[in-house]
């Protein structure tokens, strides 16, 4: 994955990438909407909206609300989302990989996957603590203001980076958030030298994470697995082996990816 931008298709297909950008719509904020939303935010006629929202809702990948007013996303589009990530070599490579992790920790334990400014929850496994997590395959996550996110990033060079975040948003969840690539590329620098990344209230209130790199055969940074808990992490007795197994993870999977080079980590004196 890198962070090129993509060029204009060669040969474009009109209806289905509107019919793509109106599921796009979609997010945990909003979980309903109109035709005349839709046709208003694209900027598209109200009967070629209409059009398009009965031909998804006829491969059900729209459903109508009662009332027949709103559209909602249809359970064939979730079928389809999830069929598509089991497809994925590295999701199934993932999965005993986090099962050990959260039987290990009694944690649960993540794996996503970089896709542009976001990571994406691939494989999940939930552990034995009492503490749920609530990060679900297909969860998406932006990967400056996420620990994950910064795994995923952690071999991109200064212009790479440069690059990918050229005109975006880089929104601030916590006040640890960075704000512009160079504080995110100084973060990275000590990320890439420690080997892995703690957050304590990195990106939300009370939640910590301890996350380590994937990587494939080209020695890059593809995604990052994780282990989640409540309260500072540092200040846990099992700190550090808490690291090394997710540490441990982290690299068992890189292994079945062909990442040949060591794995080496450094000690955190406090959390970041």
């Amino acid at each position: 994955m890198t962070a090129e931008r993509k060029s204009e298709p060669a040969y474009p297909v009109p209806g289905l990438e509107r019919g793509i950008r109106i599921l796009q719509m979609f997010n945990a904020g909003r979980r309903s909407i109109a035709p005349p939303e839709i046709a208003r935010e694209l900027g598209l006629p109200r009967t070629t909206v209409y059009r398009l929202v009965q031909a998804l809702e006829h491969l059900g990948l729209l459903e109508r609300l009662e009332g027949g007013s709103s559209f909602r996303p249809g359970l064939a589009i979730l079928s389809l989302g999830f069929e598509c990530l089991a497809s994925l070599d590295i999701s199934e490579l993932g999965r005993p990989v986090l099962d050990e992790l959260s039987d290990q920790t009694g944690l649960a334990s993540h794996l996503v996957l970089r896709d542009g400014v976001d990571v994406v929850v691939v494989q999940k496994a939930q552990g034995k603590s009492p503490f749920a997590s609530a990060l679900q395959i297909g969860t998406r996550l932006p990967v400056h203001g996420t620990v994950l996110g910064r795994m995923s990033l952690i071999d991109m060079p200064k212009d790479e980076l440069d690059q990918l975040f050229d005109n975006q948003d880089m929104s601030a969840f916590t006040e640890q958030t960075p704000r512009t690539v160079d504080a995110l590329a100084a973060m990275l620098v000590l990320d890439a030298k420690r080997g892995y990344a703690v957050s304590d209230s990195f990106f939300e209130q009370g939640i910590s994470t301890i996350a380590a790199p994937v990587r494939d055969q080209s020695g890059l940074s593809v995604g990052a697995v994780n282990v989640t808990l409540r309260g500072a992490p540092s200040s846990d007795p099992a700190f550090d082996a808490l690291v090394d197994q997710v540490v441990k993870a982290g690299t068992a999977l890189s292994r079945s990816l062909r990442y040949q080079r060591a794995f080496t980590r450094e000690p955190m004196p406090h959390a970041g």
